[in-house]
């Protein structure tokens, strides 16, 4: 770990003083130019359209139900308002095709601070270990809820008392057979929680071969596995082994993409089939964790980066830029459009380092003004 970070390191500073050094010997021509012609004008500016916080009488539009009840929502729950207007409709469609009305939304308005597929996944987790009614406050207090012992989860007719939850979770792994002792897990004084986990774990070891030590790192580092369900992450295991060739080792060492979602990657391989003639699959394969940035957010960053006249070979270049928001792409891409000395290279094939790594960039700025 520390030599590789070591090597990045060296990598960065490299690439960082080849573009300074540029900076410094055009900012020499540009003086000397300056004199003989009229700047250049600048590329257009993209503008980054500013978003109003929620309101009541947007949700009010676009949501349904009354006014009131909405200003309501937001007096009790403010933080909505910081909500992004295409998250929280994201949010909403996944509550609606789930069955929930507005005026369900309206007695737990929290909910649609969720995102999307945080909703789905708690929803399927809840109907693959046996609940006969997922209620929107269910749903709500789901993280209360999988803590409680399946026993009294039955006494308060979460789960019918005659389904054998164990039982009924092993059964999901269609792929293989479970080397698990169902005897122990077939004692509902155990939480949801555990008796998933446990199960998860046995899938782990026998599908990825994955041992103790992994196991421990997974759930250490990263824990929002445990809430994905069992369906859910045989499909993404399947979609990486055969569509992206991703080995069993590949996907131990990058656990986090047990967390990605599947019919994401599959959008993503669909409607992004290559970058510069290079097929998305190895794309992804080198940088795993692209896979996790959703299918709009990686075209909208390829438009951002078009629009300012940088060609997708410089995308090949610094895979990391798609890994970033694509607001935050725009941002320090205009960002650098004002600062002369980067100005010059726009079509330099490195730029997009200076976007991935753009405090440091601005050290380095900060340093030749100095000198």
């Amino acid at each position: 770990m520390l030599r590789s970070g070591q090597n990045q390191g060296q990598l960065l500073a490299r690439s960082l003083a080849q573009l300074t050094r540029g900076i410094a010997s055009s900012k020499k021509t540009t003086r000397k130019q300056e004199k003989q012609s009229p700047k250049l004008p600048k590329r257009p500016v993209v503008e980054m359209p500013l978003e109003e916080p929620l309101n009541a009488n947007y949700l009010s539009k676009t949501l349904g139900s009354n006014y009131k009840a909405w200003v309501t929502a937001l007096e009790k729950h403010p933080e909505l308002k910081t909500l992004k207007r295409k998250d929280l409709i994201n949010s909403y469609d996944t509550l609606k095709s789930l069955k929930y009305s507005v005026d369900d939304i309206l007695g737990k308005p929290m909910i649609i601070y969720y995102g999307a597929t945080t909703l789905a996944n708690r929803y399927s987790v809840l109907q693959e270990c046996g609940f006969h009614n997922v209620t929107i406050q269910t749903l709500a207090k789901y993280v209360t809820v999988v803590n409680k012992p399946i026993e009294v989860l039955k006494s308060h007719n979460y789960i019918p008392f005659d389904v054998k939850v164990a039982e009924r979770l092993a059964g999901l792994f269609t792929d293989i057979n479970l080397s698990v002792d169902m005897r122990e897990l077939d004692n509902e004084s155990i939480t949801l929680k555990s008796l998933r986990q446990s199960l998860l774990n046995a899938y782990l070891r026998e599908r990825l071969k994955m041992d103790e030590s992994d196991l421990q790192k997974l759930w250490r580092v990263y824990t929002r596995v445990r809430h994905k369900s069992f369906r859910a992450v045989q499909d993404t295991v399947e979609l990486l082994t055969n569509e992206l060739n991703f080995s069993a080792e590949r996907i131990r060492k990058n656990c986090f993409l047990l967390y990605s979602d599947a019919d994401n990657v599959r959008r993503i391989l669909r409607e992004i089939p290559t970058i510069d003639s290079q097929d998305i699959r190895e794309i992804g394969f080198r940088r795993p964790k692209i896979l996790m940035s959703t299918c709009d957010s990686l075209k909208q960053t390829l438009q951002h980066v078009n629009a300012f006249g940088i060609s997708e070979d410089a995308v090949l270049r610094c895979l990391e830029v798609l890994t970033l928001g694509p607001d935050t792409v725009l941002e320090r891409l205009r960002d650098l459009q004002e600062i002369e000395e980067f100005q010059v290279l726009g079509t330099n094939p490195r730029v997009l380092r200076l976007v991935h790594y753009q405090n440091k960039a601005r050290i380095c700025q900060r340093w030749f003004r100095s000198h």
